[in-house]
């Protein structure tokens, strides 16, 4: 099981991360389209704040017995969906109405997780596994929704979009 703290500090480290690599970039950049699935440097950001939220919700179900997770977003299919849909719905927003709202769910987020108490950091939904991967049959819990092995989600968006700025 994952320790809540380092958790929190990894996520902490990633974050101030992806602000500073997005400090440096120029306004064009923040527009070029031809990242992952054609995404803007702003589809990205968009694409973060609504996982931070979907965290803090999936959270608040697993602790009441009704994880979604492991049903939604196993599969490749409900994530693509997923993302699909929450940058198509941050489109028109300003980049830094899309910052401003990954800031804001990054601190709530971060801020859930401070508050959290051992047990409900440690809580199994009910009955509910995940149900492929290195977790199958593993009781789906808070901190196994953290749990990305090596490194997290914004890790993986930060090394990707420096691969992308250093072509």
């Amino acid at each position: 099981m994952l320790n809540k703290k380092d958790v929190i500090n990894k996520l902490s480290l990633d974050s101030n991360n992806l602000k500073d690599l997005l400090n440096q970039l120029t306004p064009e950049q923040l527009n070029q389209i031809d990242l992952d699935e054609d995404w803007t440097v702003k589809d990205v950001v968009a694409h973060l704040a609504a996982w931070n939220k979907e965290d803090i919700a999936e959270i608040d179900r697993i602790l009441n017995n009704q994880a979604t997770w492991q049903n939604l977003y196993e599969e490749k299919e409900g994530e693509d969906e997923f993302n699909r849909r929450e940058v198509e719905k941050r489109r028109e927003y300003s980049y830094e109405e899309v910052f401003n709202e990954w800031k804001s769910s990054y601190n709530k987020l971060l801020n859930k997780l401070e508050n959290l108490t051992d047990g409900q950091w440690e809580h199994k939904s009910g009955n509910d596994t995940w149900k492929l991967g290195r977790f199958k049959d593993v009781p789906v819990s808070v901190w196994s929704l953290f749990d990305y092995g090596e490194m997290t989600h914004e890790a993986k968006h930060v090394e990707a979009l420096r691969k992308f700025f250093a072509k």
